[in-house]
């Protein structure tokens, strides 16, 4: 048995960020950026099979099959929660620790399963590595 499998998933986001925290100071913002994303899919796949049996005293049989589908989602959404500090002298030190929460849902259209998908990231810099200039006294 041969199979062949090629996917190919497009998704488009389309969304709007509004940030909700405060100005700690005139330099320093602490808050959580939200995302609404509308995501439309595209998803075409090609799955080819090629399959040979042997029987003894029948011979050889050899079945090939095809499958070429593209469908559209239209109804994909999503949504961010990031946490973030930003300081407007960030380019000259280490940028801070961020987390990330994210939710993106799919629903079912056709032959395409429902997909519910939710992902946490967390970004940590090594304070080691960081060309913060030095205090001096």
């Amino acid at each position: 048995m041969d199979i062949r499998n090629i996917n190919f998933l497009i998704v488009a986001n389309i969304g709007y960020t509004i940030g909700l925290g405060k100005f700690l100071n005139e330099n320093n913002w602490k808050g959580v950026a939200i995302t609404i994303k509308y995501r439309p899919t595209l998803n075409m796949t090609i799955a080819k099979t090629d399959m040979t049996m042997t029987i003894a005293g029948y011979g050889t049989t050899t079945t090939s099959d095809t499958d070429n589908s593209t469908t559209f989602n239209a109804g994909g959404f999503g949504f961010d929660w990031e946490f973030s500090n930003f300081t407007s002298s960030m380019n000259k030190i280490a940028p801070p620790p961020k987390m990330k929460l994210s939710f993106f849902f799919l629903p079912p259209i056709k032959n395409s399963p429902l997909f519910i998908s939710f992902s946490l990231g967390v970004v940590y810099y090594n304070a080691k590595g960081s060309t913060a200039p030095k205090k001096r006294l």
